[in-house]
């Protein structure tokens, strides 16, 4: 379980640092990855 949350936590921390490199256009696509990164990290700690 601990592996699991790493490697979502490293998933997460590389979609905040896509968002710099992003154009205006892919905004909304990646927010709406990090949701999901976000859901599947909550329900990992759970």
């Amino acid at each position: 379980m601990k592996n699991l949350q790493k490697a979502l936590t490293s998933l997460k921390s590389t979609v905040w640092d896509a968002r710099g490199m992003v154009r205006p256009s892919d905004y909304q696509n990646t927010t709406l990855s990090h949701s999901c990164f976000k859901r599947l990290y909550y329900l990992s700690i759970n």
